[in-house]
C-alpha cells in the first residue's frame, strides 16, 4: 500500500514538472516569436509581474466543495506550510482559499508554550511559502530584474479587533503614536517602515558590517522590540536559486496601523531585504540574486530575528545607553533587553550540548515541507505559557518598476 502511495506521489510530481517544463517552452517560443525578446528594458517595466494571486479559488478534486457556502479550500498543493506544532510545539495555523474573501487567509494561533518534556528550544512561529516549481530544466525560478519592488496586497483582519481593545483600556492606536512621537521616539511603527523603504528605495550597497547591521535593524524592525506589545509579527521571507539553501532573505512586514483591517498593499524594495542563515542576520555584502528567486512566503513569530554574536557588544551599548536615558526622563527603571539584542531566533537549528546539527546548512523549509526545528534540549522562554491569534487575508503578491503603479 505504502509502494502505491509513494509510486503514485511520485508520478504527480513528474507530471507537474513535466507540465512546467512545456509551460516554460511554450512562454519562450512565443516571446521570440512576437520578438518580445527583443523588447526594451523600459517596456519589460511597464508591466507589473504577477507572482501569485488568490483572486480565483483553487483547483478542487471536488466540485461541489466550491458551492458550499463558508468551506475553505486549502492551499497545500503549491504551497509548503510549517509551525512549530510539528516539532512539539502548540501553535497552529491554516493556510487556505477563503470563499467570503474571495483571497487566501493565513491564520491560526502562536504559541510559546513548550509542552513538558518536548525536546525545542522555542516555539511561536508559523509560515508558509509557494513550493519549489521543477522542470526538465531546472527550478522554475522568477526575474524581478526589471522589477525591483514587491507588493503585496492584504489586511489583518484583527486589526479592528486589537483597537477597540485598546480604546476599552483608554489608549487608541492613533493616541499610541502621537504619544511616541511626542516623546521624541522615532521607531514607531510607521516611521519604522518608512525608514526602511527610504533605504531600500535608494539602495546604497556596503561591504561595512556596521552599515550592514544598521540597515537590518531598520529592515527587520529590530528596534522596536521595546515598544510593541508582545504578539505576532509578520516578515516576508525570500528564497534564491544559490548555492546556499538555509540563506533566506528576510524584511518585515510593515502593516500601516491607520488602516486597520481595510486592504492594503505594502511595497518592500527588493534590495531592502536582510540576508539571514538559519535565523541569523548575516553581515555580509552579497546582495539578492533577483534574477533566480524561488520562494516567497510570510511568517507570523513571536521572536525577530537574531543578531550575530559579534555584533551584539555594540548593539549592547548603544541600545542600553539610548533606553536608560529615555527611562531615567521618565522617571521608570530600565528592563533588561537581553531578549531585544539576541533576537531569540524561532526558525534557526541549533546543536546540542555545542556540537554541530546534523543537516545543518540545509534548506530550513526542507523538502517543500515544514520548517525544521531544533532538537536541543528544551529552554523556557519569558513569554511561556501565552497564546497570540493571528490572521491575514492575501489577496495578490506581485512585483513592479514603479512604486507609484500600485493602486
Amino acid at each position: 500500500m505504502r509502494a502505491t502511495s509513494a509510486s503514485y506521489s511520485l508520478g504527480k510530481q513528474l507530471h507537474a514538472a513535466l507540465r512546467r517544463s512545456i509551460d516554460t517552452a511554450r512562454d519562450e517560443a512565443v516571446k521570440v516569436m512576437r520578438f518580445e525578446a527583443l523588447e526594451s528594458r523600459a517596456e519589460l517595466s511597464k508591466h507589473a509581474l504577477p507572482l501569485y494571486s488568490f483572486t480565483s479559488p483553487p483547483p478542487s478534486p471536488s466540485p461541489s466543495s466550491l458551492s458550499s457556502s463558508g468551506v475553505a479550500l486549502p492551499l497545500t498543493h503549491e504551497f509548503a506550510t510549517g509551525s512549530d506544532i510539528d516539532i512539539g510545539g502548540l501553535s497552529t495555523m491554516r493556510f487556505a482559499w477563503d470563499p467570503t474573501e474571495r483571497a487566501a487567509r493565513f491564520w491560526g494561533t502562536l504559541s510559546s508554550d513548550i509542552p513538558r518534556g518536548a525536546k525545542i528550544e522555542r516555539s511561536g512561529y508559523a509560515a508558509f511559502r509557494n513550493k519549489n516549481r521543477p522542470t526538465l530544466f531546472g527550478v522554475q525560478t522568477w526575474d524581478t530584474t526589471m522589477h525591483p519592488y514587491l507588493a503585496i496586497k492584504l489586511r489583518n483582519r484583527r486589526a479592528a479587533a486589537a483597537a477597540s481593545q485598546q480604546t476599552e483600556a483608554g489608549t487608541t492606536p492613533a493616541q499610541q503614536n502621537l504619544s511616541q512621537e511626542e516623546g521624541g521616539a522615532s521607531s514607531s511603527l510607521r516611521s519604522a517602515a518608512d525608514a526602511a523603504f527610504q533605504r531600500g528605495g535608494v539602495p546604497q550597497p556596503s561591504s561595512d558590517p556596521s552599515a550592514i547591521l544598521a540597515h537590518a535593524i531598520d529592515a527587520l524592525g529590530l528596534n522596536l522590540a521595546q515598544e510593541e506589545r508582545p504578539g505576532p509579527r509578520f516578515f516576508v521571507n525570500i528564497q534564491t536559486d544559490g548555492p546556499v539553501t538555509s540563506d533566506l532573505f528576510q524584511h518585515r512586514l510593515f502593516l500601516d496601523p491607520s488602516k486597520l483591517d481595510e486592504w492594503q498593499t505594502v511595497i518592500i524594495p527588493f534590495d531592502s531585504f536582510v540576508l539571514t542563515n538559519t535565523g541569523t542576520v548575516t553581515l555580509s555584502p552579497l546582495t539578492m540574486m533577483r534574477e533566480k528567486i524561488r520562494t516567497i512566503g510570510i511568517s507570523a513569530v513571536l521572536d525577530v530575528p537574531a543578531i550575530p554574536h559579534s555584533a551584539r557588544a555594540t548593539t549592547s551599548s548603544s541600545s542600553s545607553s539610548t533606553s536608560s536615558s529615555t527611562k531615567s526622563a521618565s522617571g521608570e527603571s530600565s528592563p533588561s533587553s537581553s531578549s531585544t539584542k539576541q533576537g531569540p531566533d524561532v526558525l534557526r537549528k541549533r546543536a546540542a550540548a555545542g556540537e554541530e546539527v546534523e543537516g545543518e546548512g540545509e534548506d530550513d523549509w526542507a523538502s517543500d515541507g515544514d520548517l525544521r526545528g531544533s532538537a536541543s534540549s528544551p529552554v523556557r522562554g519569558s513569554k511561556r505559557g501565552r497564546s497570540f491569534p493571528f490572521d491575514l487575508a492575501i489577496e495578490q503578491v506581485y512585483a513592479v518598476a514603479d512604486p507609484n503603479e500600485v493602486d
